[in-house]
């Protein structure tokens, strides 16, 4: 089985949870179908920079590995069609360590459908 992605609603906030990231974030729909995220600034923690790489002094190549890092979002919206739902985010990436990226924009895409 795959990733999930749970919806609940309550009063004018739809909350979407997506168990890959453990978070849940908070949109407010915009119509019938759709919902845009709540207040930006909201946060996903995970593997969104990467750390180290480069070559080494023999001028060998070093492969850069996944660094922790907080992915804070600008924006994003949930989008319902056909028993598909769509999820697309983008934020900037912030809190990563030393000799990793930092300060870059990520955007993620996620479809989700119902058989």
């Amino acid at each position: 089985m795959g990733a999930t992605l749970t919806l609940t609603q309550a009063a004018a906030e739809l909350t979407a949870t997506y168990s890959t990231f453990h978070e849940s974030l908070a949109f407010a729909p915009t119509t019938g179908t759709s919902a845009a995220l709540v207040a930006p600034g909201q946060s996903l923690p995970g593997g969104w920079s990467e750390c180290g790489g480069g070559v080494t002094d023999a001028g060998f190549p070093i492969s850069p590995t996944a660094g922790t890092s907080t992915l804070n979002l600008t924006s994003g919206a949930l989008t319902y069609d056909a028993k598909t739902v769509f999820l697309s985010l983008e934020g900037t990436v912030v809190d990563a360590g030393p000799d990793c990226t930092s300060g870059q924009t990520v955007s993620v895409s996620i479809s989700c459908s119902k058989p």
